[in-house]
């Protein structure tokens, strides 16, 4: 993966569930890493493949290889401060080189 590709800076963000005395759950966010990324939305056959119609974008974003991910957590782009919900995690050619993230962005639904 050239460096000139990751052009996003990007936030893993880890849900953090507590629970109060009268038993309401609260869901609250920590970081966990900012790395540099890739990002692009899916277009056609690609979109259509990976979640069926549906009026959110889902994004494929690059980075690379980095442990301790998992699909609880969220990505914020800290630039924009689009937040994305992460769908699916691929070491690439499990070579634990590069991952991809197939994510969805949720900005235009409630988190």
């Amino acid at each position: 993966m050239r460096a000139g590709a990751l052009r996003n800076k990007i936030r893993f963000d880890s849900r953090v569930e507590t629970q109060s005395a009268d038993g309401q759950i609260t869901i609250s966010w920590s970081p966990f890493k900012t790395v540099r990324a890739a990002i692009e939305p899916l277009k056609g056959a690609e979109f259509i493949a990976a979640q069926g119609v549906n009026e959110r974008l889902t994004v494929r974003i690059w980075i690379r290889y980095l442990s301790g991910l998992d699909t609880d957590m969220r990505i914020v782009d800290t630039v924009t401060g689009e937040t994305y919900d992460v769908l699916s995690i691929i070491n690439n050619e499990r070579r634990s080189r590069c991952i991809e993230i197939l994510a969805e962005n949720l900005n235009d639904a409630t988190v």
